[in-house]
């Protein structure tokens, strides 16, 4: 956006400057928190929470959100028309352009933030840019009315290209991918703890979780679709949790980047956690669409099946008939 305002201070004299300054930068402010949100929203499956409820009732559940999602957004889209319609026969004063934004952004923070995330969670950020980026709107149409008609051409001042200069930087470092960290060689091996585990699919997948300790002490865990339900414990060799140290250091575990895994919304999910040397990353993604063979996806799928062949998980999980009703 920052680039974007760049190139129209760049061509003062051009007819589409006013239409996106002050139409198009307002439907960005109008709906940049129902957008994004509606552009991020990936169903990962959790073993931990989805299990409770039936394939039948996600999906059911599923679909009912995104039809309530569409119904909002075309209900804010026709009042957002219908205001600027009557606004072009008989404008608006800035006070009432200001009260219909406070009740345009409470209507949006309230319909998509439960009263626990209004004081953290992921759209904490979200609360303060979205009003904001209606103020800042609001000041640019205030300074355009105000500002009198004069045939000086204005130059692109030192805080654009600063701003400009400064969102591409952080634009850099929230996509630059994380530096990696050997987990060939831990510092301390007691402080080494790998879980790794299965979510539920709209099917009867397994879901289970595995819990690998530096000690070689492991803890299985079964929740759906498996012969054991309950805690069950395991031991294996020091040499074994190295090789599974070994296989994730040598895809560079803490450079993966889950979100540019593709998905596939009604198979099982794998997810791996690690922690060592006080370090932690989870990386999670599905059993389908594998991709390139030996790419990073591939190898993390076969990951994952190693630590169940070195477990022997099959003793817990592997079930005929009865528990997959």
């Amino acid at each position: 956006m920052m680039a974007a305002l760049l190139f129209l201070r760049l061509s003062p004299d051009a007819s589409y400057r006013l239409i996106m300054g002050n139409r198009y930068t307002g439907f960005f402010a109008f709906f940049a928190l129902p957008l994004s949100y509606l552009s991020t929203r990936f169903w990962h499956a959790s073993p931990d929470s989805a299990y409770l409820y039936s394939e039948a009732n996600a999906a059911v559940q599923s679909q009912y959100m995104n039809h309530l999602f569409w119904l909002l957004v075309g209900m804010d889209v026709l009042c957002v028309a219908t205001l600027f319609l009557v606004s072009q026969g008989r404008p608006f004063s800035m006070w009432t352009i200001g009260v219909l934004l406070v009740f345009h952004y409470a209507f949006w923070l309230i319909a998509m933030s439960p009263p626990p995330s209004l004081v953290s969670g992921v759209l904490s950020l979200a609360l303060v840019a979205f009003p904001a980026s209606g103020i800042v709107w609001l000041c640019y149409l205030k300074r355009t009315a105000e500002r009198p008609a004069t045939g000086e051409k204005r130059r692109v001042g030192k805080w654009t290209i600063a701003s400009v200069a400064l969102s591409g930087v952080m634009v850099l470092v929230i996509w630059y991918p994380a530096r990696t960290y050997s987990l060939a060689h831990p510092r301390n091996i007691g402080s080494v703890s790998i879980e790794m585990s299965r979510g539920p699919c709209y099917g009867s997948c397994p879901s289970y979780s595995l819990t690998l300790h530096g000690d070689g002490f492991v803890e299985y865990r079964g929740t759906r679709f498996v012969r054991v339900k309950e805690t069950r414990t395991a031991r294996i060799s020091t040499e074994q949790l190295m090789q599974v140290l070994r296989d994730l250091d040598r895809m560079d575990f803490f450079a993966v980047e889950d979100r540019a895994f593709q998905w596939c919304f009604d198979s099982a999910s794998t997810s791996i956690s690690v922690s060592v040397d006080g370090r932690q990353k989870r990386v999670t993604t599905d059993d389908c669409a594998v991709g390139a063979k030996g790419g990073p996806k591939a190898t993390f799928l076969q990951t994952a099946d190693e630590i169940d062949t070195i477990v022997d998980s099959k003793q817990w999980v592997q079930c005929n008939g009865w528990c997959r009703n």
